[in-house]
């Protein structure tokens, strides 16, 4: 596959883990497999996801995005659709998706965008109910329904070091009787701040500390191990810890995963 970035841009001249990914004519997307753990090391959800290129140009990139996760007791889907234009060193996308909640009968759908180069990705994410007010599982004296709500996202990447790296998130959703947190913390359009710095010792495996500060002095710290495995790669690249840095390229990281909440999260009214 052809290069995306201009010559100019430091990520032309990238290690052979980025040649191989872009030569590679296996090379068809990511599946990233995802488990969080609580500060007592239980562990808190699990979450699947793939991105599987539709069409694949050399400045352009149609994919879907199929995903599956398991929090508080409660199993979503995800599906999604986006688009990804790579121009003078940047990335512009957007995204769309509509997720089901099995465990309830709740249904929602986002908007999304992305802005990244190398280094570093910025996004944002729109979500938004389909459904109105239904039964819960959760109480017997409750309904609930998916809660209006946005986030905005930044990823960075020490240059010197780009094994290293930090995360924030700011997001919002709104409702009476909203539960960012868990189910039993319930609160009035409620805030939150995610900091967090990760660790990625092989293109396979990625380590991440967060903290979540919100609303009404809530807080929790949350540990989180990840497998990307990008389709199409040898083993051996995928645990070559000089391909790391190539990640951070553009003409990798075009098939990284969209970074949104797949967790729906829930209004309650009694």
């Amino acid at each position: 596959m052809t290069g995306i970035i201009d010559d100019a841009d430091p990520s032309a001249n990238v290690p052979s883990y980025s040649q191989s990914a872009r030569e590679s004519p296996s090379q068809f997307g990511t599946a990233r497999v995802q488990f969080d753990f609580d500060d007592d090391e239980d562990l808190h959800g699990t979450s699947i996801d793939l991105l599987a290129p539709l069409s694949d140009q050399s400045n352009t990139l149609l994919f879907a995005q199929l995903g599956g996760r398991r929090r508080d007791s409660r199993n979503t889907a995800n599906l999604g659709a986006g688009a990804r234009l790579f121009t003078h060193g940047w990335m512009l996308g957007v995204n769309s998706f509509i997720e089901n909640d099995f465990t309830g009968t709740n249904r929602r759908i986002s908007l999304g965008a992305e802005l990244w180069t190398r280094y570093l990705k910025l996004s944002s994410n729109l979500y938004s109910r389909v459904n109105n007010w239904s039964s819960s599982p959760d109480f017997d004296d409750a309904d609930d329904r998916p809660a209006f709500g946005y986030d905005m996202r930044g990823d960075a990447y020490l240059p010197f070091y780009p094994q290293l790296g930090a995360r924030m998130v700011f997001e919002k959703y709104y409702g009476d009787g909203v539960a960012l947190f868990d189910k039993n913390k319930q609160l009035e359009s409620p805030r939150a701040l995610i900091v967090g710095v990760n660790y990625t010792p092989i293109p396979l495996l990625t380590l991440a500390l967060e903290q979540r500060v919100g609303s009404g002095d809530q807080s929790e710290d949350r540990i989180t191990l990840q497998i990307n495995y990008r389709l199409g790669l040898s083993w051996r690249e995928q645990f070559n810890p000089q391909g790391v840095d190539s990640l951070r390229a553009l003409d990798v990281s075009r098939y990284d995963v969209v970074e949104r909440n797949g967790d729906m999260v829930l209004d309650y009214r009694r």
